[in-house]
């Protein structure tokens, strides 16, 4: 069955709820006065025919800040009106999307022979590497403090680039291998990167640096599971997974007539399944699906999109994040074939329910979520690195990236630590 793919869910609440809601509505908006005395009148005047007044009342409404949540939460919960309904999710949406505060993040500035680190922390930028090196694919540890990254004099030079780790409280820098793309263990403990057909792990420190595994052909990409027992990795076109104990492969996902090339992919943190953006060249790409036993690979789209796309599961290993921007902007115009129009789209792998969140995405930047699944940190069309609310599309500019689009960007994503507090 294909996908139902809509910019916006279906309301399931009929016309005669709708007319029966108004005990229930007054009842959170009693909730509202005892939390705060201002907003009853605001959400009755969503309520209101005249049009202008809502709105009115919708703009104050999103300006009112933390504290007006529980109000806000109660009303939605006990309200049914479809209208109202929907504009109290799009004003809770502008709320959180407003207080939510990364606790650090790290992103690359700079030109196509330069591009240095930035750490953005309580709003404040700072530099943190002064080398004229090309610093790629920065990722905080999973606790915050120390930084990964591979730095080369120039893009040709990746294959023998430094994997390099700092530490953010001192800015001191170790050297712990020679290769490109390393990611961290899920406990921070190891890193794995790669060297020509080969997979290393090595500690924070640079000792204990070993191959783990070894293919015939060059890997690219390489992702720990959460137990840190597997990794999954690309060789020409194929996904597999690694058990680390055993050193058994087994093969997840490869070449199909109707999608021979592998663009992106991401494995879900439960481990249970991958999502692709596979496809014939530039001109057809699509979203899979399939489990992590290789069974069940399935297209989540109806038709290609023309130019880019890229794939991030969320938290709960429900949804994706499906980043798709329309012509590649290289060469001559393409055709407009895609199946997906331009931005970050929420694929709902249970349903396969596809919505837009935001249009203003460069596809190349991964994507990453908050850990309670609620946001996610993108790179806009404009080169601003901006959170956006999953369930309304509200969204903010944190600081600007401006890293120039180039074909390997995929190693300039921005790395983010979510604070516990908002």
């Amino acid at each position: 069955m294909a996908p139902n793919l809509t910019n916006r869910p279906a309301s399931a609440t009929s016309k005669g709820e709708t007319e029966n809601d108004m005990g229930a509505f007054l009842l959170g908006c009693f909730i509202a006065a005892l939390q705060n005395p201002d907003l009853p009148s605001l959400l009755q005047e969503l309520r209101s025919d005249d049009p202008s007044r809502r709105n009115a009342a919708t703009a104050k409404l999103e300006k009112c800040g933390v504290d007006s949540l529980p109000a806000l939460t109660a009303a939605l919960e006990a309200g049914r009106d479809p209208e109202v309904r929907s504009r109290l999710e799009k004003i809770i949406g502008e709320v959180e999307v407003g207080v939510v505060r990364p606790r650090r993040l790290v992103f690359t500035r700079g030109e196509d022979s330069e591009g240095e680190l930035y750490l953005w922390e309580k709003g404040e930028v700072s530099r943190l590497t002064k080398n004229r090196l090309i610093e790629a694919r920065p990722q905080l540890s999973p606790d915050g403090a120390r930084l990964l990254y591979f730095s080369m004099a120039s893009t040709e030079e990746w294959k023998t680039a430094e994997v390099m780790v700092m530490t953010l409280s001192d800015r001191s820098v170790v050297k712990v291998g020679t290769g490109f793309d390393p990611v961290w263990s899920p406990d921070g403990r190891q890193i794995a990167y790669l060297q020509d057909a080969g997979i290393h792990v090595v500690a924070p420190d640079g000792t204990n640096d070993k191959v783990v595994y070894k293919s015939k052909g060059p890997i690219r990409s390489v992702v720990w599971s959460r137990d840190a027992r597997e990794m999954a990795f690309e060789v020409d076109d194929v996904i597999s997974v690694v058990s680390l104990a055993e050193g058994n492969r087994r093969r997840v996902a490869g070449p199909t007539n109707d999608a021979p090339t592998v663009y992106n992919w991401s494995w879900s943190p439960d481990a249970a399944a991958f999502a692709i953006v596979a496809g014939s060249g530039p001109y057809l790409w699509n979203v899979y699906t399939v489990g992590a036993d290789g069974k069940g690979l399935a297209a989540r789209t109806e038709k290609g999109w023309v130019g880019h796309g890229i794939v991030q599961w969320s938290p709960d290993s429900r949804r994706v994040a499906v980043c798709v921007r329309l012509g590649s902007g290289l060469g001559p115009p393409e055709p407009e074939n895609g199946g997906l129009d331009n931005g970050l789209h929420i694929l709902d792998s249970t349903n396969g329910v596809i919505r837009r969140v935001a249009t203003d995405v460069d596809p190349i930047m991964l994507p990453q979520w908050s850990p309670d699944g609620k946001f996610i940190l993108h790179v806009s069309d404009k080169l601003e690195i901006r959170i956006v609310h999953v369930g309304t599309g509200a969204a903010r500019k944190v600081t600007e990236m401006a890293i120039p689009y180039r074909a390997g960007a995929m190693w300039f994503p921005p790395t983010v630590q979510w604070s516990e507090k908002k």
